[in-house]
């Protein structure tokens, strides 16, 4: 198989790598019972797995090669890695910080009923301009002071995040942190 071949199968796997590198080490702080941000452990996490993406990608693509291809297989091999990288650091942190599939999922498990329990529950005075958009963009309908559901395709990727979530080690309250989940049930949820 040629070496360009190789080096974008491996590129494309990478994300797999750090997603493996963040359970592991989300697992050993738990274990450690050690508090850290979950963002910090997303960034390090992309930080250390480039030494085991270059030691794999010089074994299997670049040893063969002759020294100047070598470099610049590298630098290409590290701007990629890193970008990737960054782009799964942004989609960590959406799961973690984005309000609207927050206050969905909340919805959608009943956690909120109405207008007059969003700041209440979410603690947000913003929460109540996200749902207006959300209501814009026909996501949901609001029927006096009942909020319902309409369009359920956000309320899929929150599930998906949360599952996300619970293989990283963190669950909704932990505010970002990893940190020893508590079981919650909720009722009616889709998953």
């Amino acid at each position: 198989m040629s070496p360009l071949i190789l080096s974008f199968i491996l590129l494309i796997l990478s994300p797999i790598l750090i997603f493996v590198i963040q359970i592991l080490t989300s697992r050993i702080l738990m274990l450690l019972k050690v508090r850290v941000p979950l963002q910090g452990l997303t960034l390090f996490c992309v930080l250390i797995g480039n030494l085991p993406f270059i030691i794999l990608f010089w074994i299997i693509v670049l040893q063969p090669l002759d020294n100047n291809t070598q470099i610049w297989g590298l630098v290409y091999c590290l701007f990629t890695y890193n970008a990737l990288g960054h782009a799964y650091f942004h989609l960590v942190d959406l799961s973690i910080t984005s309000i609207r599939v927050t206050l969905l999922q909340r919805i959608s498990t009943q956690q909120i009923t109405s207008i007059n329990n969003i700041e209440m529950i979410l603690g947000s005075s913003n929460s109540t301009k996200r749902l207006q958009r959300l209501q814009e963009t026909g996501v949901i309908i609001r029927d006096r002071d009942r909020i319902f559901i309409k369009s359920r395709w956000l309320v899929y990727v929150g599930h998906i995040c949360r599952s996300w979530g619970n293989l990283l080690g963190f669950g909704e309250e932990d505010n970002g942190y990893i940190s020893r989940k508590k079981k919650v049930k909720y009722p009616n949820s889709l998953c």
